[in-house]
């Protein structure tokens, strides 16, 4: 359980810090919890979790998919690294890295709504947990928190298109904190993922 909830507060949870690069000539933000961390050790915890049911099935999937989607939005994160060296090699990981830069900061809100996409199905996974042993309270938090999540998704799918005085993830951080307080609390009930 203590490994899930590490990958939940990697891929909610954005704690990093900014820096003024010479190289870029603009400001660097680098996520201390990489969300591509997150991913892979819910990979595993899900991975087997798969046969308890469709919803971390699902979850998988998505978590699959936004694993390799994070990988390629670290490596936007870390592009001042690889712009100082004037070997071919590095140029032209430098242009790679530097074209999916341009590309994760056009999308940046769809990624953010594909997170919400997998918050929203783990929720559904851990309400189908709680009504396999008929806890009401924890399968209506967790209904909950998948309509948060849709909502949160469309919201980020919006504001794709439009731009907010103050950023987006000031509404989705008291969610994910809240989601991972839950989970935390209500694994000790449920008890989905045993000594993980």
């Amino acid at each position: 359980m203590a490994l899930v909830l590490f990958g939940l507060i990697c891929v909610l949870v954005n704690f990093g810090f900014e820096f003024y690069s010479t190289n870029l000539g603009a400001n660097v933000m680098i996520d201390i919890l990489p969300d591509f961390v997150g991913y892979l050790i819910l990979y595993f915890a899900l991975e087997k979790q798969e046969s308890n049911g469709r919803w971390f099935r699902e979850s998988l999937s998505v978590g699959v998919g936004m694993l390799v989607v994070s990988v390629l939005v670290f490596l936007s994160q870390i592009q001042f690294l690889f712009s100082w060296t004037n070997t071919l090699d590095s140029k032209v990981f430098a242009l790679f890295v530097s074209l999916i830069t341009a590309g994760v900061n056009h999308i940046g809100s769809i990624i953010y709504a594909l997170t919400m996409v997998f918050a929203a199905l783990f929720s559904l996974a851990m309400m189908s947990e709680a009504d396999k042993i008929r806890h009401k309270g924890w399968s209506v938090t967790y209904t909950v928190f998948f309509m948060l999540y849709v909502a949160l998704a469309a919201a980020y799918v919006v504001l794709q298109f439009i731009q907010l005085p103050f950023s987006s993830n000031l509404i989705a951080l008291p969610v994910n904190i809240a989601f991972i307080l839950v989970f935390y609390f209500s694994t000790k009930t449920l008890d989905v993922f045993e000594g993980r």
